[in-house]
């Protein structure tokens, strides 16, 4: 039987590998993803999100044409080259107590994959903020991240009783 050190750190390069597998199929279907939003002439793909004090979200994400000018997503329909918009996303049952696998649009797989991106921790305390920027044509995906940073100023003062 594996120490409990030795079990600990099994356990952590099971996750690094688990994160590791999930990335490169996350990179698959945004390869997939970029090829039809090509096709809807949609050159970039903004993600924002913000988090802190222990929760945080994705806020939106935007499509933006060669004009950078801003589509709504309601105005597409984003396909595969089937003609079907099949992706999944993981989300919990409470009547079967378990993950269940449901339908969801390719937008909804994006802001799926923001998640995946994002870094241990980027909710918590101050939190930090944020964009995911993916160029369609590029095949490219820039994340800037804004780390909040508190700060305590202190002021001493000695009076005379």
């Amino acid at each position: 039987m594996p120490s409990p050190q030795a079990e600990w750190e099994n356990r952590i390069a099971e996750r690094y590998r688990k994160a590791e597998e999930r990335k490169k199929e996350h990179k698959t279907m945004l390869r997939t993803i970029c090829m039809m939003l090509s096709r809807h002439k949609i050159k970039k793909v903004v993600i924002s999100y913000d988090g802190q004090g222990d929760s945080g979200c994705v806020d939106e994400v935007k499509l933006f044409d060669e004009n950078d000018k801003a589509i709504n997503e309601r105005d597409i329909e984003v396909r595969d080259e089937y003609g079907l918009s099949r992706y999944t996303r993981k989300q919990w049952d409470w009547k079967l107590q378990q993950e269940v696998e449901v339908d969801c649009s390719a937008l909804s797989k994006l802001e799926d994959i923001a998640y995946e991106y994002l870094p241990c921790g980027w909710e918590i305390n101050e939190g930090s903020y944020g964009e995911f920027v993916i160029h369609v044509e590029e095949g490219e995906m820039k994340h800037e991240h804004n780390i909040r940073v508190g700060s305590i100023e202190t002021e001493s003062q000695t009076h005379e009783i």
